[in-house]
């Protein structure tokens, strides 16, 4: 609103800037280009806030020591997934 003139930066960050939108804006998102050209698989309820772009593997053990960008896709989560849920750039359970 304040690109467009509408307000002025005082009054965006005076009364339109919460607490719970400035953490959402310190997290990260998909850009609108990467959105372009990565399909969207799937779509949920998150966890935690943020969002996450990378191969799907459905293995912690395989995502342990890589360098590639991976989601970790498992039914659910167990202690014995911690070291492949760390190198994971996001994870997707049901």
């Amino acid at each position: 609103m304040v690109e467009e003139g509408l307000i002025d930066e005082a009054t965006a960050v005076r009364d339109r800037l919460t607490p719970s939108r400035l953490d959402e804006l310190l997290r990260p998102s998909i850009r609108a280009d990467v959105k372009k050209s990565h399909p969207v698989l799937t779509v949920g309820i998150g966890a935690s806030p943020g969002a996450a772009v990378g191969r799907v593997v459905l293995y912690p053990e395989y995502a342990c020591g890589r360098d590639d960008e991976l989601i970790l896709v498992r039914s659910e989560t167990a202690p014995e997934d911690y070291l492949g849920m760390v190198a994971s750039r996001g994870i997707l359970t049901s």
